[in-house]
């Protein structure tokens, strides 16, 4: 008997002392700031990266935990758990003291503090804006986005608020518009605040040759400068894209022009802009392209294919890639076991040898010492290397 109450007094000692250790761990971590609590858990990792140029030569020794690619002649890379910027001779321009950081956007970049705070410095390292927002987004048109307490609103380069409106959803701008949500409907604002599309809309998507779809009632259709232009009566729509719109009504899609004219039906099961002017298409669950006229260039054979990216096309062959060109015929033939886009004039291919860089002919250009290499910018691409 007095066996089992000398181990009941040692357990009951034991989850005393747990709970003793637990409370220091409590007390020590509330007298921790955000950032000592951060690397707490941060593990770096053990292949750094670095950057290569066109001919695979390594250009920036791999040293950092992470990179991304160059941007205006700066990168942003982590050293050591914390972001920064550097220049192409690997040389810091932004100090390394981030959570987060971004690139330069109408000459301020977006950084977080490792409170969770977002604000914005100039190319000289100094923070102009200071780190006050819980959401925060780029400069686009000369005003960012942020957000504070659950609402959205816009602010100018000296961090003044652009107007008074808030918002409960709201994008960035492009071409001095931004779709923003009042009331549970969307609406366009201009760069002064003032709506160019009322919040009536159950939604608004983006400005295209003068036509903003919208969506309402379960019905899309296109707004123009100051009134509806078509009105919203299609099952389905796209944007414009070169004077034209693919359509659907009572399941059949068609080409529309800027007046809502069909001029083409068009006999597919889906249609979606394919980019540099051809339209990906899908019959019988295969996908194919066709022209602005409706015309195939690339047949409905094909269980996965990519939309167009420099004038060319990533194809699928049971599960092996290969590309075509603007004009449907075969760049290469099916023989990577993975494809990327072209970016900037070559694209990232897996193959026998590992992850390769090839030219718009297909021409192997060089074989990465690596599989984690990112596009090329400025003839620069991060990788990383194995050690």
């Amino acid at each position: 008997m007095s066996g089992k109450i000398l181990i009941a007094f040692f357990i009951t000692c034991f989850i005393l002392s747990c709970k003793s250790d637990e409370k220091a761990i409590d007390e020590a971590e509330a007298n921790m700031n955000e950032e000592e609590i951060y690397f707490q858990d941060y593990e770096p990792p053990f292949n750094k990266w670095g950057f290569i140029d066109t001919l695979g030569e390594k250009i920036i020794l791999n040293k950092y935990d992470a990179a991304r690619p160059f941007s205006n002649g700066l990168a942003i890379v982590n050293f050591l758990g914390k972001w920064g910027m550097i220049n192409h001779d690997d040389s810091p321009i932004i100090d390394f003291k981030y959570r987060s950081l971004f690139n330069f956007e109408d000459g301020l970049a977006r950084f977080q503090t490792f409170d969770q705070k977002y604000g914005y410095l100039d190319k000289n390292g100094k923070e102009v804006i200071q780190p006050i927002y819980e959401e925060a987004e780029d400069f686009h048109d000369g005003l960012a986005k942020v957000g504070i307490n659950g609402f959205y609103q816009y602010i100018k380069p000296d961090g003044s608020i652009a107007f008074e409106q808030q918002f409960v959803k709201a994008s960035n701008f492009s071409e001095n518009r931004a779709k923003v949500n009042q009331f549970d409907h969307f609406g366009v604002i201009n760069t002064k605040g003032e709506f160019l599309i009322p919040t009536e809309f159950d939604k608004v998507y983006d400005f295209s040759e003068g036509l903003t779809r919208i969506k309402k009632d379960g019905k899309y259709g296109f707004y123009g400068s100051s009134k509806i232009a078509i009105e919203p009566s299609f099952e389905m729509a796209t944007d414009f894209h070169d004077g034209i719109a693919a359509v659907k009504n009572s399941g059949t899609w068609s080409f529309i022009d800027k007046k809502g004219k069909v001029f083409k039906t068009l006999d597919y099961k889906h249609i979606e802009y394919g980019h540099e002017g051809m339209w990906m298409v899908n019959k019988n669950g295969l996908f194919g392209m066709i022209d602005a006229n409706g015309e195939e260039v690339i047949p409905c054979s094909y269980k996965m294919l990519y939309k167009y990216k420099e004038g060319r096309c990533a194809y699928s062959v049971k599960g092996i890639w290969g590309f075509f060109d603007i004009e449907g015929k075969a760049v290469t033939d099916p023989v990577y076991a993975l494809v990327w886009d072209f970016h900037n004039g070559f694209a990232r291919v897996l193959g026998r040898e590992g992850v390769q860089i090839i030219d718009y002919d297909g021409n192997i250009k060089f074989t990465s010492p690596s599989v984690e290499l990112r596009d090329f910018e400025e003839g620069l691409a991060p990788i990383q290397y194995m050690n």
